[in-house]
């Protein structure tokens, strides 16, 4: 088996150690195996990223996918030593990414967020065997639909703790489908927002076409 690769995405991001970063989205932190590098945009504000260490004490949330292979993948939030909420992704055999956030900013921008990863596990280097999308939903939201490049639709309820996850495995991702974006909805089926988290093939960052009923 050759060298693994992981790729995390978001608006912007800070690779700790060796690994590849790429979100929807403000991110500082990651500590994975593997290799890779860092696809940022320019930061909103200068100072030192947070410090992703719970806090003493702090209270770990988990919050298991509603999709996803075996393995044992999770999500978990908890509150920094600056109480600053966090967020980490747990990949299994790969380590965790995690994100932090000042109080008051989460929903600053949208009322839907979205993150996306992904990971090579086998010898193909022109596929992905992993790729997972999560986030944070504001009320009114109750769930969120991931729609794949197939036009499959997941169901994903949001959790007491604002948080929706997905993960795919390599059965759906080696027959071409692939997450292309999410919809918030409310109990009734209001569409509040809706985000792409569109996924490119390894190497070449180009994302495939997505068939109009899709859309």
């Amino acid at each position: 088996m050759g060298t693994g690769i992981v790729q995390l995405t978001r608006g912007r991001l800070r690779a700790l150690g060796v690994a590849l970063l790429v979100a929807v989205g403000v991110t500082t932190g990651l500590i994975l195996a593997n290799r890779g590098s860092t696809s940022e945009r320019p930061p909103s504000a200068l100072g030192a990223p947070p410090d992703i260490r719970p806090a003493p004490n702090a209270e770990i949330r988990f919050h298991p996918p509603a999709h996803a292979p075996a393995g044992g993948w999770t999500f978990k939030t908890y509150k920094n030593r600056a109480g600053q909420m966090c967020a980490a992704e747990v990949v299994p055999g790969g380590g965790e990414g995690a994100t932090c956030f000042a109080p008051g900013t989460l929903f600053r921008k949208t009322p839907l967020l979205a993150f996306l990863g992904s990971r090579q596990t086998g010898d193909d280097i022109n596929q992905w065997d992993n790729a997972w999308v999560w986030g944070f939903a504001e009320k009114p939201i109750t769930h969120v639909q991931l729609v794949l490049t197939d036009c499959t639709v997941r169901d994903l309820p949001v959790d007491d703790g604002g948080v929706y996850a997905d993960v795919e495995g390599s059965e759906t991702l080696h027959a071409g489908a692939w997450p292309y974006k999410v919809v918030g909805l409310t109990a009734g089926g209001h569409m509040v927002a809706t985000h792409e988290v569109r996924l490119g093939p390894p190497g070449t960052g180009q994302a495939p076409a997505v068939p109009a009923r899709c859309a």
